[in-house]
């Protein structure tokens, strides 16, 4: 039984569209393929390769601020573009910083996730719930960054780096 998806890129809440009507099993493997392959494809293009090209050009500097700008732009909406151009001054940073583009796929794939599971949730969420997802996503998001970068950087003292 094939799963049939129709998108369309001016919807932001396009999700429902994708697990709606799907058992619960579709519905999680949907989730976490478009998390995970989105957070490991964007980042291996704008960050592991826009980014490290554009460094050595221009700079750090130079190359954060058009690579984010980039990135927000590919979302083709002007909320999520917004977020995004955020997300990826936060994680183009978090890569350069650490020398590994491991905490950014991390933190762009847990983004994601949090993300969709919000905005498929979000027609039923109360204010406060709203709320206590922003703060665990936001809490979760730092924990998760400290840990990649805390053992990116023990990985890097390991081998020499």
């Amino acid at each position: 039984k094939a799963i049939h998806v129709h998108l369309k890129l001016d919807d932001p809440f396009a999700i429902d569209q994708l697990v709606d009507g799907q058992s619960l099993l579709k519905q999680v493997l949907a989730v976490v393929l478009v998390s995970v392959g989105a957070g490991v494809g964007e980042e291996l293009l704008f960050r592991g390769y826009m980014q490290t090209r554009l460094t050595q050009r221009l700079g750090f500097a130079g190359s954060l601020a058009i690579v984010s700008i980039l990135f927000g732009i590919i979302h083709m909406n002007l909320v999520q573009g917004i977020f995004a151009t955020m997300l990826g001054v936060f994680v183009g940073t978090l890569a350069h910083r650490s020398g590994s583009i491991w905490p950014a796929i991390w933190c762009h794939t847990f983004s994601n996730l949090c993300a969709v599971v919000v905005t498929y949730n979000l027609p039923e969420m109360s204010t406060s719930h709203y709320l206590s997802i922003t703060a665990i996503f936001v809490v979760g998001v730092a924990v998760g960054t400290l840990a990649m970068l805390m053992l990116t950087r023990s990985r890097q003292r390991a081998s020499g780096f």
